[in-house]
């Protein structure tokens, strides 16, 4: 009896059903991947945002100007649209300089639908003259 070289026809289907549900997983994971880097785009620019707010927060607050709450109006980014809003100043008392907390929250819409937010919390002196260092002199 002569033995005939090759794959029998079960052998062939299973190998064919192994690589289908391999090939689906694959395909599963891949869109779940693509909607984790679209999420962190949005977030890592919705921290871009925030962190130029907070940045604006304490050159307002170095020139003595006085903080307010402020919604500004939607920017539209690369990923989205952002609102940016900021809190105005609280009091932290530590002795002996006070502090105030300024609270930035940008929050956006994502792909799915659902607002998603960050948010910047720094604290900070209050006293313009508080700040010293090389070519900075407080004044009286």
């Amino acid at each position: 009896m002569r033995r005939e070289l090759g794959f029998s026809l079960i052998e062939v289907l299973i190998a064919t059903v192994i690589i289908c549900i391999a090939a689906i997983a694959l395909a599963r994971y891949q869109g779940t991947m693509t909607r984790s880097t679209v999420m962190a785009a949005e977030r890592n620019e919705a921290a871009q945002y925030a962190l130029a707010e907070m940045e604006t927060v304490r050159a307002l607050a170095l020139a003595g100007t006085t903080l307010t709450a402020q919604t500004h109006s939607p920017i539209t980014g690369k990923t989205g649209v952002f609102t940016v809003a900021r809190s105005a100043p609280e009091a932290i008392v530590v002795a002996p300089t006070p502090f105030s907390s300024v609270r930035v929250t940008v929050s956006w819409d994502d792909t799915e639908g659902s607002t998603q937010h960050v948010v910047l919390q720094s604290s900070m002196r209050n006293a313009v003259n508080s700040v010293v260092g090389p070519g900075i002199t407080p004044t009286p």
